[in-house]
């Protein structure tokens, strides 16, 4: 995996540490010698972390209610509740996704409340409850295969179906939500997902242990202990990390969980040298992405790089109100969005006469798009461009301006067709399936 993500995953350990010491005083200590600072009784003067927090209110926030409003989160949540019909779409961990928003839009509450959202998560929370099976278990990929009369999807039998994940970022959002509002429905709700997982996870299996991929297990059940105060879910905390002690996790299988110190424990090979085996893929040194900007609308014969950023700057005809913003109801503003297989893509209007889009395909292969709009200039109109995989040949230009940052090895020997590094990942996903399911055979 990049280094990014090991550096956060070990950010991740440190604080559950923090998180298992603070989780203990509430549990065992009427008095406890630290205890968490409330979301509502902090605030940022200046510096990174007010920007960092403007940012989110202003762009990440509205966003992501956007995002759930449509069919690509909450309408699942709604089929998997017998609501609606459909199927799932995307990847399984879009749903955390949108989870990690939620919680993101319940924090800024303590900021910057907004009553709209607050009906809103009203609406969020009483679909959340009529989606969860009785039992506390709720996934959408799985309950809405079995719903679509798919019986072979079962919990936990897909390593990387980010089924704790997913549940575990739930309750996270439940403790937010009830730290900043004092509301206990959402929290009702999810304390039956975690008695879920308590129960399932008192004799693990191989497959239950290959899916502690992300720490969010360790981090919302400890947030669970703190927000109710019940020994339980510190005991259940407790209980995660011993399996993590048993099998390693997802980077590395050398050394006990709470013994990962040092991002160099996750190599085992070669602790300077990410191109080497050992790093659970193969790894290069990045090179810098190219940026391409368009002023009119793309076509396959338009090629840009896998992971590379397409900007689309459309001009707007002269009877679009050039400053839009500044003079229109929210309800009448101008929106534009570029669909392609169920995904959206949301636009930008600056104020200068001009549309904006920003694509980054993940994919070698051609996407088409079509414009989804209230302005008639732009609905109905289609573009597309195709991504394709880079050369080789930009192994040997590092970027200068990032020279600790690896990506996936770009040689052919690694690929399969257009498919990047296929074969390093393939070869990392069925190592750690293989040798958790060892390690629980035979945990000695």
């Amino acid at each position: 995996m990049p280094l990014s993500y090991t550096h956060l995953l070990l950010l991740a350990i440190a604080c559950c540490v923090a998180e298992l010491a603070s989780a203990q005083a509430v549990a065992h200590r009427p008095r406890p010698a630290v205890a968490t600072v409330r979301l509502t009784e902090v605030n940022w003067a200046d510096g990174f972390g007010q920007q960092r927090l403007d940012t989110c209110q202003v762009k990440t926030a509205p966003e992501t209610k956007e995002n759930m409003r449509g069919t690509q989160y909450l309408e699942e949540l709604h089929i998997v509740a017998g609501v609606s019909e459909g199927t799932n779409h995307g990847a399984p961990v879009n749903d955390g996704e949108s989870d990690v928003g939620m919680e993101a839009v319940c924090a800024l509450q303590a900021t910057k409340p907004d009553s709209q959202w607050d009906q809103r998560l009203v609406e969020i929370v009483g679909i959340i409850g009529r989606a969860q099976r009785t039992n506390g278990y709720l996934h959408h990929p799985v309950l809405i295969a079995n719903h679509n009369g798919n019986t072979t999807e079962k919990r936990f039998s897909d390593l990387v179906n980010f089924e704790m994940y997913i549940m575990c970022h739930l309750i996270t959002d439940a403790c937010v939500n009830h730290d900043v509002s004092a509301k206990a429905s959402l929290l009702t709700i999810i304390r039956r997902g975690a008695d879920f997982l308590d129960e399932a996870y008192r004799h693990r299996t191989p497959q239950q242990a290959g899916c502690e991929i992300c720490p969010s297990h360790f981090m919302s059940v400890l947030d669970l202990c703190r927000a109710t105060g019940e020994a339980c879910y510190l005991n259940l905390a407790e209980r995660l990390i011993q399996m993590g002690d048993q099998i390693g996790d997802d980077n590395q299988d050398q050394l006990p969980s709470t013994r990962q110190t040092e991002v160099g424990w996750l190599t085992y090979g070669m602790p300077d040298n990410p191109s080497q085996p050992g790093w659970g893929g193969q790894f290069a040194s990045a090179w810098k992405r190219p940026y391409s900007q368009f002023d009119r609308l793309t076509t396959p014969d338009d090629h840009v790089e896998v992971f590379s950023v397409l900007a689309l700057v459309l001009l707007l005809s002269d009877d679009t109100t050039e400053n839009p913003e500044a003079q229109l109801p929210e309800a009448q503003l101008p929106k534009a969005q570029l669909m392609s297989d169920n995904v959206s893509i949301h636009s930008h209007f600056p104020g200068d006469g001009t549309v904006r889009f920003c694509i980054c395909p993940k994919a070698a292969k051609t996407y088409p798009f079509t414009i989804q709009s209230n302005v008639a200039a732009l609905d109905g109109k289609t573009c597309g461009v195709k991504s394709v995989a880079p050369f080789a040949r930009v192994l040997e230009d590092p970027s200068l301006s990032n020279p600790n940052r690896w990506a996936d090895d770009a040689a052919s020997q690694f690929g399969a067709g257009e498919r990047q590094s296929v074969k390093s990942v393939s070869r990392w996903l069925t190592f750690f399936s293989q040798t958790s399911q060892n390690a629980c055979s035979d945990p000695t």
